[in-house]
């Protein structure tokens, strides 16, 4: 057993009680979709959330909820004390990764990585996990309570994103997709043209969206917003970190990952949350290091900076390298 296994009941209890509105679309569904999380505990897989659709039934891999976790402590870490450096030095260019919080979340940004690749290997030695659920006496330890609940809200937006294939009927598209995955391991000169997946690739689009506004509502006071949308920004940039190289980024099946933070981004926008630009910066600073590791050096936290529009900088870069 994994140290995720110690918050995985607080990660179905969010999925299904986050809101009101979500609780209505279970009830509606109930007979539908069974209602549980099947984790998957063959640490030999890495897969994220997924709706088997014949079952109606939503299945992760504990590898990958192992990975989220660790990512969104580093994630999350590095925005916090790049924020505390800003506010100290606006000037401020290079986030010196030498404090005991930031070498924790480089250990686990390196562990995050390993997961996705070769043999599993056990949590490291010596570092905060998801398992710890005390008083926080250092940043350490708070860094990780909050980490828990970010992560149990990346999670709830990766199944209602799942749940949305349920919801709107995207059987069609699901089946589609399997032929088309059977025809090109048959056949590994056949490529699937634009035409041919344009379809699914909507239906994914279709399900972010679903998702993003059951998680984010006009409606909800900016407490709410901020929180649930901090999960969100979470998940979608925690796929992009998923993948082995930058050309990862380029999906057969689903819209490209960093047009989907993208995208993502937008929403959060729309919805009307004050502290929307924040986002932005979340992405591109974080999405930033991808650039760095694949040689790509960007400046970053010029606090004078329009952060949406170096965030589309970014992804123009991403774009040239995939």
């Amino acid at each position: 057993m994994t140290p995720i296994r110690f918050i995985t009941g607080n990660m179905e209890s969010k999925y299904f009680h986050i809101n009101k509105e979500v609780e209505a679309l279970h009830m509606l569904l109930k007979g539908k979709m069974q209602e549980s999380i099947c984790v998957d505990p063959d640490l030999a897989l890495f897969y994220g959330p997924k709706v088997l659709m014949a079952k109606n039934q939503i299945i992760v891999s504990e590898r990958f909820l192992n990975f989220l976790w660790a990512f969104i402590y580093f994630a999350f870490t590095y925005q916090e004390k790049a924020n505390e450096l800003l506010t100290k030095n606006s000037q401020a260019t290079v986030l010196p990764m030498t404090s005991p919080e930031l070498k924790s979340a480089l250990e686990l940004l390196k562990y995050a990585k390993q997961l996705t690749r070769g043999a599993f290997l056990p949590w490291p030695n010596g570092i905060i996990s998801p398992g710890f659920n005390g008083s926080p006496s250092n940043d350490v330890e708070d860094f990780a309570l909050k980490t828990n609940g970010l992560f149990s809200t990346a999670t709830t937006c990766f199944f209602l994103h799942e749940l949305a294939h349920v919801y709107l009927d995207h059987r069609e598209e699901a089946q589609l997709q399997a032929d088309l995955k059977a025809r090109m391991m048959k056949d590994p000169r056949f490529e699937a043209t634009q035409g041919m997946v344009a379809p699914i690739i909507a239906s994914e689009t279709a399900a972010d969206n679903f998702t993003i506004d059951y998680l984010i509502r006009q409606y909800d006071d900016d407490k709410i917003k901020l929180n649930n949308a901090y999960g969100v920004i979470c998940a979608y940039v925690s796929l992009t970190f998923s993948v082995r190289s930058l050309g990862g980024m380029k999906q057969i099946f689903h819209p490209n990952l960093h047009d989907r933070v993208l995208r993502v981004v937008q929403r959060i926008d729309e919805s009307g949350l004050k502290e929307s630009g924040y986002f932005a910066h979340f992405a591109s600073q974080t999405l930033m290091l991808l650039l760095d590791q694949a040689g790509v050096a960007l400046a970053s936290y010029d606090a004078g900076r329009d952060e949406y529009a170096f965030l589309l900088q970014v992804m123009e870069e991403i774009d040239k390298r995939i």
